[in-house]
C-alpha cells in the first residue's frame, strides 16, 4: 500500500501541540517536495496558528494524498488533548454527508 516516497511517514498519536506543529511542518515539506498533496483541511496550513498565537480551532483535520501510491493520510488533532496520524480509506468529502432533509412534525 505505501510506497518508499511516503513509508516513513509515521502512523503514530499525538500527544503535544508541538508535535503536530512538527509533523504539519514534514506534511507541508512533502506538499512542496511533490510527494505529497492536500485533499482535505479544515483550515489552511499557513492559518493552523493566526497572527494571535493562538490555534485557528480547538480540533484540525487535514489530509494528504501520496502523489506516487495514493495512500490517503489523516491528521486529526484535538488541540488540547492531542490526535492521530492514520492511513485513511478515502479523501473526506463534504458531499458526502448531505443535509438532512426538514422534517415537519
Amino acid at each position: 500500500m505505501r510506497c518508499t516516497h511516503c513509508e516513513n511517514i509515521p502512523i503514530c498519536e499525538i500527544k503535544r501541540p508541538e508535535d503536530y506543529m512538527m509533523a504539519i511542518e514534514a506534511f507541508a515539506n512533502m506538499v512542496k517536495a511533490g510527494y505529497l498533496e492536500p485533499c482535505y483541511m479544515s483550515c489552511p496550513l499557513d492559518m493552523i496558528i493566526l497572527p494571535s498565537g493562538e490555534f485557528y480551532g480547538d480540533r484540525l483535520f487535514h489530509q494528504f494524498r501520496c502523489t506516487s501510491c495514493g495512500t490517503v493520510y489523516g491528521m486529526l488533532v484535538n488541540t488540547h488533548l492531542g490526535g492521530q496520524i492514520k492511513i485513511n480509506e478515502k479523501a473526506f468529502d463534504p458531499d458526502d454527508y448531505p443535509d438532512k432533509p426538514d422534517t415537519e412534525e
